[in-house]
């Protein structure tokens, strides 16, 4: 899976473990109304965002801009006060993500995880 990252009009920023992922989460009418400013792979692969019958479409094209998703990142970082400088994408994509595993709520009881599917927050690999 590559981690995609979705930058919205405001300059928040929501990581994703795929394309499905961040289309399911995401709503054609905010798609169509402009609501987001750029989506990235982590290699920097420009994401088109679109809307077909109600549903949000994502495409890779053959454009890359890792300029701007590290632009993007920093000035996310900033907002949070992280750390401006992320080496490394996919380490920090993961961080992301197992950060918002931990986070949810309500966690099920220990005895009802079994029946769960995963044990752990989806993780994004080098492609």
């Amino acid at each position: 899976m590559s981690a995609v990252f979705v930058f919205d009009t405001s300059g928040d920023m929501n990581v994703f473990a795929s394309e499905d992922h961040a289309a399911g989460w995401m709503e054609a009418i905010d798609v169509d109304d402009g609501e987001y400013a750029a989506a990235y792979l982590h290699d920097g692969t420009v994401i088109e965002l679109g809307t077909a019958d109600e549903r949000v479409i994502l495409r890779r094209t053959n454009r890359k801009d890792l300029p701007a998703l590290m632009a993007g990142l920093r000035a996310h970082q900033r907002a949070v006060g992280g750390p401006e400088e992320v080496g490394d994408l996919v380490a920090f994509a993961n961080d992301i993500l197992r950060m918002e595993w931990e986070g949810r709520w309500p966690r099920p009881p220990r005895w009802l995880k079994r029946w769960f599917p995963g044990k752990g927050p989806p993780q994004v690999a080098e492609t």
